[in-house]
């Protein structure tokens, strides 16, 4: 295995997409300042890259620095748990751009998705903390996101906005506006299918040891 330079460890091929910082090959990386959007951007002429590897770097990095992990004991939608939902969304988020070929910030994009339903508890509990909850859980995501990492402008809007139009207010960046629409894709899939993502499961489990 292989330390990530953002944290989070790898294994195996899924090390190549990371060792492409000399200018070598398509994918460019450069750290970013918390807030100023700067991070993974990659042009429309740079996105030879890997989706599965991106995201499973960020999974990786994320349940190291929090309890990432932990979203797997929470359903959110038929046998789909939290931790999958999420995963898939970002997975998802970062094909549809790339498929776009839209110049953006993919691992804002990745890691805004992967927390965007950050949240410790199952929804379909009967209890009055859970009402409304639709309308709640993007402000108490972010809230459970700033106690693992500085939020970056983007990241923001997609953890804050990605339920409109039930919150009043409209995701405004390109990658808060793809994860919107993708989430509510996977949760009509997650709704139709009680084997949602077995594909990303399979490729997935063995790295994060989650069955």
């Amino acid at each position: 295995m292989r330390q990530c330079r953002n944290g989070g460890w790898i294994k195996g091929s899924t090390a190549s997409l990371f060792m492409v910082c000399m200018g070598k090959e398509n994918l460019c990386l450069r750290s970013g300042t918390a807030g100023t959007g700067k991070g993974m951007v990659i042009t429309v002429k740079e996105l030879d890259f890997n989706a599965e590897d991106l995201i499973l770097h960020k999974v990786l990095w994320l349940i190291r620095i929090g309890d990432y992990k932990k979203l797997d004991a929470y359903i959110q939608h038929n046998q789909t748990s939290c931790f999958w939902h999420s995963v898939a969304v970002a997975y998802y988020s970062v094909r549809m751009a790339r498929f776009l070929h839209l110049k953006c910030n993919y691992e804002c994009l990745a890691v805004g998705a992967l927390l965007h339903d950050y949240v410790f508890y199952d929804w379909h509990e009967k209890d009055k903390s859970h009402r409304f909850h639709g309308l709640r859980h993007p402000k108490t995501a972010w809230h459970n996101a700033l106690k693992i990492k500085n939020l970056d402008k983007l990241e923001d809007d997609i953890i804050r906005k990605h339920m409109f139009p039930l919150t009043p207010y409209p995701p405004v960046y390109k990658e808060s506006i793809i994860v919107c629409l993708v989430d509510k894709a996977c949760s009509l899939y997650e709704i139709s299918n009680r084997n949602a993502y077995q594909g990303l499961t399979r490729k997935y489990a063995a790295y994060l040891m989650i069955a």
